[in-house]
């Protein structure tokens, strides 16, 4: 955990530009323009990260989609304030297969650690459930 106190300003900011990022991202889902959300949840990390200052041990797992180490990644988001390595990423259509072990390679690689798990959901399944509910 970062030894210094949080910035009361940049909390807010981070809350209050989360909140328009989820707006605009539950828009951009409904319309299915995956790459405004990719944009959106990689700037979502950047600010839990710079303005929340969250310790991100994942934070490296984050990078190698961001910066373009797997083709296809449109954006990726830690999880879980960081605490645990978990990122959420939104991807072209590829067979999940050859995604996860282009991951668990490069996790491995860029981090020593291994890839505990791996989840697919279609963004069609996403884009159903916002229209039904939202």
């Amino acid at each position: 955990m970062p030894s210094k106190i949080l910035s009361a300003g940049n909390v807010q900011k981070h809350a209050v530009y989360e909140n328009q990022r989820t707006i605009h991202a539950v828009e951009a889902l409904k319309i299915m323009t995956s790459p405004t959300f990719g944009k959106l949840i990689n700037e979502s990390h950047v600010s839990l990260r710079d303005d929340y200052e969250t310790f991100l041990q994942g934070d490296r797992i984050f990078w190698l989609s961001l910066h373009g180490a797997v083709p296809g990644v449109y954006g990726s988001r830690i999880t879980g304030g960081g605490f645990g390595g978990c990122t959420v990423s939104i991807v072209k259509m590829i067979p999940s297969t050859s995604l996860s072990n282009l991951l668990a390679i490069l996790t491995k690689e860029k981090t020593g650690h291994t890839l505990q798990s791996f989840y697919v959901v279609d963004i069609e399944t996403v884009h159903a459930l916002l229209t039904d509910n939202y």
